[in-house]
């Protein structure tokens, strides 16, 4: 099947954060490359864009829809207190159902590419959702809620979660915390001389989604 007319949409998910009596509106910028009933939401490092370095999450993005026809949704994740942790991602998968719902009522599932903070923030909350089938974690820092981290791992009830990190990445050292979480569906996976950031070794980040959510 041809699937390279893509709709592609670009939104924002608005709201407001109430901290101390001081409300601050908060949003994410997203773009859905329509397609199946297959969700891939690709949630980016803290602060970052739906573009990534080099184009990389808009390129992970053709290359999966047009492999695979599924939907594609970049989210950027926005700079927002600790006390609000979590809160663009848990509204980032509502928007996601409520938008997919419209389309394919209940038959549909969702695997989650997160990627630094957006991997922390999937891991911690992914399990509150049942249409989150798989997820991929990739260089999640260890050192900020480790607790809700494997706390949300442990709760997780999907098909996998694999989690990458590079081997020069700084919280590869602490991922021996992470062992207790292996299980039939829980998988650690390190990637020789990647930092953070995939420098120098980006085709091997984009091809990370094919590897190891749609088993390619």
């Amino acid at each position: 099947m041809d699937y390279k007319r893509a709709v592609l949409i670009h939104d924002r998910i608005l709201w407001q954060e109430n901290e101390n009596g001081a409300v601050t509106e908060r949003s994410v910028d997203v773009l859905v490359r329509s397609g199946n009933s297959t969700i891939l939401l690709i949630i980016v490092g803290q602060g970052g864009s739906i573009d990534g370095y080099q184009d990389k999450y808009k390129i992970i993005s053709e290359q999966i829809y047009n492999r695979y026809g599924a939907t594609v949704v970049i989210a950027s994740n926005p700079n927002t207190s600790w006390t609000h942790f979590g809160d663009s991602f848990k509204q980032t998968v509502q928007y996601v159902q409520n938008k997919t719902e419209r389309l394919f009522a209940d038959d549909y599932e969702i695997y989650v590419f997160g990627n630094s903070a957006g991997a922390t923030f999937a891991a911690c909350y992914a399990y509150e959702y049942a249409k989150i089938t798989k997820l991929l974690l990739v260089n999640p820092p260890l050192n900020v809620n480790l607790h809700k981290f494997q706390n949300g791992l442990s709760k997780f009830n999907g098909k996998i979660a694999t989690i990458v990190f590079g081997t020069a990445d700084p919280s590869a050292k602490y991922s021996s915390l992470l062992e207790k979480a292996r299980s039939e569906i829980v998988d650690l996976i390190f990637v020789e001389n990647a930092d953070h950031c995939f420098s120098g070794l980006s085709d091997t980040f984009i091809i990370l989604p094919n590897k190891y959510l749609f088993k390619e």
